[in-house]
């Protein structure tokens, strides 16, 4: 499901936009942060959607992740951390570091603002000013 401000839309295989039959309770949810308009027979970039497949893979407890121009896919942790995770090349080592990051910022009660881990190579994340 691919959700455009109040709009949901549902994306087949392809990634054309087809309008929404019904509810598809426990379908993945892209929440489209530029909040770009679409409208049926559109295509999404194929990117996105391999990113989302990618991500959902290796997450697939994961039931919405965001997509925004600027960070790509991301989602939030139960810590309620936004993750920035970008294409979907590297999703494995992109999850492997992340993981080793949080493990490491929760071990040091570090809450960051963000964690960007969309260039896999060199991670960082933003701490918050109280800390």
């Amino acid at each position: 499901v691919w959700q455009t401000g109040d709009a949901r839309w549902w994306i087949d295989a392809e990634g054309t936009v087809v309008p929404p039959r019904a509810d598809l309770p426990g379908a993945l949810t892209i929440v489209d942060g530029d909040a770009q308009p679409v409208s049926p027979g559109q295509r999404l970039d194929p990117s996105i959607l391999a990113a989302a497949r990618s991500l959902h893979r290796l997450l697939p407890e994961l039931p919405v992740m965001n997509y925004s121009r600027a960070t790509g896919i991301s989602f939030i942790t139960r810590e309620g951390w936004p993750i920035y995770l970008g294409g979907g090349q590297d999703m494995d080592a992109k999850l492997t570091v992340l993981v080793a990051l949080r493990n490491d910022l929760l071990a040091r009660g570090v809450a960051p603002e963000f964690i960007d881990v969309r260039f896999v190579e060199r991670p960082f994340y933003k701490v918050a000013r109280s800390q």
